[in-house]
Order: C-alpha cells, then structure tokens, then sequence
C-alpha cells in the first residue's frame, strides 16, 4: 500500500469507530429508557390484575346479597298473601294469567326501586 493510502484509511477508520461510539451511547440510553418503559408499564398491570381481582370479589359479594335481598322479598311477600304456606314461594314461580302474583310483584318493585309495603 502507497504512504498516501494510509492516512487515508485510518482517518477513515477513526471517524467510523468514532460514528460507532456514538451510535453505541445513543443505543445504549434509549435501552435505558425502554427499561424504564417497560417497568412502569409493568407496575401498571400489575395494580389493573390486583383491582380486578377486587372488583371481582366485589362482584361476588353482591350478587349473594342481592340473592338474600332477593330471597328475603320473597319470604315476606309469601308471609304476607292470605292463605299461604310455610313455604316461600320459588323465584321461578310464574303468576297467573291476570298478572303476576304478590311475591312478583313485590320482587319486581324492589327491584324497580320502589317501596315494598307488606302489611300483616
């Protein structure tokens, strides 16, 4: 190789492993970064999981009582219709052809917010 070739090449070379280095700490903080990222988006899903799971057993907490509310409306409205039995009536029951039966509709008013007034 000529003298002249030389220099050449190797200031090549030094401005490419310079340009390399500095690509290197680009690189470098822009992993960094995304660690950071990637960390809280992390920590993030973690409290979502954990307020699911929360909002879940709260879901389940209300659907038993809104099944005690439910059976509680039943029991009383069968307490209160003349003639009844020691029974309460199933949820399932279905009222008579002329409309729904007391129990029914003292359920269907609870459930419509309404005021449910059971008299002895």
């Amino acid at each position: 190789m000529s003298s002249s070739g030389s220099p050449i090449n190797n200031m090549e070379l030094l401005r490419r492993l310079r340009e390399t280095q500095a690509l290197l700490v680009k690189f470098s903080e822009e992993n960094g970064r995304l660690a950071r990222d990637n960390e809280n988006l992390q920590a993030g899903r973690n409290v979502l999981g954990a307020e699911h799971a929360t909002v879940l057993d709260e879901i389940d907490l209300l659907r038993g009582k809104l099944g005690q509310l439910e059976r509680n409306v039943l029991t009383a409205a069968a307490m209160a219709t003349p003639g009844s039995g020691s029974q309460p009536p199933s949820p399932l029951q279905t009222g008579s052809a002329a409309g729904p039966g007391p129990a029914q509709a003292a359920a269907s008013g609870a459930a419509g917010g309404g005021m449910i007034n059971i008299q002895a």
